[in-house]
């Protein structure tokens, strides 16, 4: 949808010395149609995707977007499962562990902390924020829907177990 952030990415990797390629049957990863609840129809959506990167030509599948990455890794596996498809679900699982959002391989797998980015001027970095117990987990997507963290999906926003919010902002799903 971003061509620009895909060409930054690119160019980030490149300039620390790795190798890019795309693989040629990737496609888009699914989640819209999970977290819509048309979870057979993601089905052949899934199984494209693990195709794609299910091989050994490829250490890391990276994409600058956490909520791809996070379907990758958490809802392939889950839907697969949910199907009945024991060798989808281990595939998955397998390209999910290997799946990783552009920030997180730079930081904690590749230990770069300084890529040579400036931060605009108007960068909330700084900005406190409280984070839940349980956000590792949140699944980002809007409370209530088939998508949602089930212990989500069941709470409203101000119980949800989730929610992470920055002083000063918060958003709210109705």
């Amino acid at each position: 949808m971003y061509p620009a952030t895909a060409r930054a990415t690119v160019k980030i990797l490149e300039r620390l010395g790795h190798e890019v390629v795309f693989p040629s049957g990737q496609a888009c990863c699914g989640q819209m149609h999970v977290n819509s609840g048309y979870i057979k129809e993601a089905v052949p959506v899934i199984a494209n995707h693990v195709n794609a990167f299910d091989t050994e030509d490829y250490d890391v599948a990276i994409a600058p977007s956490g909520s791809c990455v996070a379907s990758v890794k958490h809802q392939h596996p889950m839907v697969a499962r949910a199907c009945g498809d024991k060798d989808l679900e281990a595939r998955a699982t397998a390209v999910g562990a290997k799946t990783y959002e552009l920030s997180e391989l730079l930081v904690d797998v590749l230990g770069v902390t300084d890529a040579g980015a400036q931060l605009a001027p108007t960068s909330r970095i700084g900005s406190p924020t409280t984070p839940a117990a349980t956000a590792c987990a949140c699944c980002g997507w809007v409370i209530g829907s088939p998508g949602c963290w089930p212990p989500c999906r069941e709470s409203t926003w101000q119980s949800c177990p989730k929610r992470t919010s920055a002083a000063g902002s918060v958003a709210r799903s109705r």
